[in-house]
């Protein structure tokens, strides 16, 4: 896992800094589920004390590319206008890294958790660090975290 910004560095502030969350799905969504998880997701729905939480959803193939495309980016927070773009054309930042925090699928009209989603994401990444940084001190952190959130959630 990687953190990018403020607290990639340790300079995080709670409720100064932003918080950013990306999170892989197995598979696109119709447009429709996007804006209701956004209703779900919300500042009005799920008080958060951070600034500005923004949250960036992409499907499994996408990440598997250069440059993904993400599904849905939501920005929300107290004091401003919750913000919903599901064409990254609309956008003028480019995502190019991400925290990957949840794996959820839909059920009932629900977001749940699933765990194989969790088992494979975590497979991959350790996998991607063993090719990439296998000796370094953020692999093996990593793995730490990887092996930590498999006990505790």
């Amino acid at each position: 896992m990687y953190l990018f910004g403020s607290a990639s560095y340790g300079a995080y502030e709670l409720g100064i800094s932003d918080l950013g969350v990306q999170v892989v799905i197995s598979s696109s969504l119709p447009q429709s589920t996007y804006c209701k998880l956004a209703t779900q997701l919300g500042h009005g729905a799920i008080l958060c004390l951070e600034r500005k939480p923004e949250f960036v959803l992409y499907a499994k193939d996408a990440v598997a590319t250069a440059n993904p495309q993400f599904q849905m980016n939501f920005n929300t927070g107290g004091g401003m206008t919750d913000y919903v773009c599901c064409d990254r054309s609309q956008e003028a930042m480019s995502y190019t890294g991400f925290f990957l925090i949840s794996c959820l699928v839909e059920r009932n009209g629900h977001f749940q958790k699933q765990c194989s989603l969790f088992v494979a994401a975590i497979v991959d990444y350790v996998g991607w660090d063993r090719q990439d940084e296998y000796v370094s001190a953020n692999a093996i952190m990593n793995a730490c975290k990887a092996w930590r959130f498999t006990e505790t959630g």
